[in-house]
């Protein structure tokens, strides 16, 4: 219930739900570090995925209308460097201590 309602708030104040939810996961969860990244990730990808797919593929563009709402001209420029740095970030937590891995939420929510 508590992660519905994280994942609601999240979305609606366009903050996206990682940084509530690893720690959501945590504390109420009692999931470590290395288990509560990869839990987050999936639950922000499939509230991604309902958006997206109950709401802005079927969109037109607000000044143009023979265009999309979604700009795939932009999306091909940042999907490989979201891969890249979720490849990367996957790595780090495989080999980081849970206590780096702590440091570096809390600066990059900081």
């Amino acid at each position: 219930i508590a992660v519905f309602f994280a994942t609601v708030f999240a979305s609606a104040a366009g903050i996206g739900g990682g940084a509530v939810l690893v720690p959501l996961f945590t504390l109420i969860g009692e999931f470590s570090e290395h288990e509560a990244i990869p839990l987050a990730l999936s639950t922000v990808f499939g509230a991604s995925l309902f958006s997206t797919f109950g709401t802005y593929i079927w969109e037109k563009h607000p000044i143009v209308p023979h265009r999309p709402r979604i700009a795939y001209d932009v999306v091909t420029v940042l999907m490989p460097a979201t891969l890249l740095g979720t490849t990367t970030g996957v790595f780090l937590n495989k080999i980081c201590p849970n206590w780096l891995i702590m440091l570096l939420l809390v600066g990059l929510c900081g």
